[in-house]
């Protein structure tokens, strides 16, 4: 995310919680947070998952500054989720 010419980066985890009906729902984001781009927040002590989900969102944000250079964007938010696969192999 851009603020004049202040950049931050983020990466987190999101969570569940029940509510009053006891169904999940979007129960907040922990987050860390650098100052700059995607290598100052590669700077932060990461884990490996959330390094990974950094390398996916820079692959996705590379491919769309390509396909669409002439986009401006004040925010930039990529959802990247882990998981497996029917196989039982991790899919991301």
């Amino acid at each position: 995310s851009k603020v004049g010419k202040m950049e931050i980066a983020y990466v987190g985890t999101q969570s569940l919680t029940p509510d009053n009906a006891g169904c999940l729902v979007y129960g907040g984001s922990e987050l860390r947070v650098a100052r700059g781009g995607f290598d100052a927040l590669r700077r932060l002590d990461l884990a490996d998952r959330e390094r990974r989900a950094i390398d996916l969102a820079c692959q996705y944000d590379a491919a769309v500054s390509a396909a669409y250079p002439a986009l401006i964007a004040s925010r930039r938010n990529y959802d990247v989720a882990f998981g497996l696969g029917a196989d039982g192999r991790p899919r991301y």
